[in-house]
This record gives structure tokens, sequence and C-alpha cells, in this order.
């Protein structure tokens, strides 16, 4: 495993140049249901996700949701 936390596993994904938002988008998706990974993401990242329909409250029940119904 290159990286130990999401932190550096999404600057690692951006490097790669290319599609960036996909690539990171699933990489740390995935790395979010390991607890191998630090889960360090900077909180500058989702401070202003303030969409009415799909913002931070929408993603943090959605992630309740989905931990609840698929539990490792």
């Amino acid at each position: 495993m290159k990286n130990s936390n999401l932190k550096d596993l999404l600057q690692s994904c951006v490097a790669l140049r290319g599609d960036t938002d996909s690539v990171s988008s699933i990489a740390v998706g995935l790395a979010c249901c390991f607890d191998e990974y630090e889960k360090n993401l900077p909180l500058d990242l989702i401070k202003d996700l303030d969409e009415p329909n799909y913002g931070i409250l929408f993603l943090s029940k959605l992630d309740e949701e989905l931990r609840e119904k698929f539990t490792l």
C-alpha cells in the first residue's frame, strides 16, 4: 500500500493527471471503507460544500445509510 491516509492518496491521484476527479473519487471512496487508511482529508475540502439538494447533509445521511446496509 503506497499511501496510508486519505490526504496522501488524494494527492497521489491528482499527481497522475488526466481524469483526476474520477480517479480520486473512486480511490478515496474505496479507501474510506478500510480501517487501514487514516481519515485525514482537509476540512477545507468540505467546509463550503453547501448545495441545496446534494450538499454535506445529504452526503452524510447517504454515508450512514450505506454503512448500515453494507457493513463490512
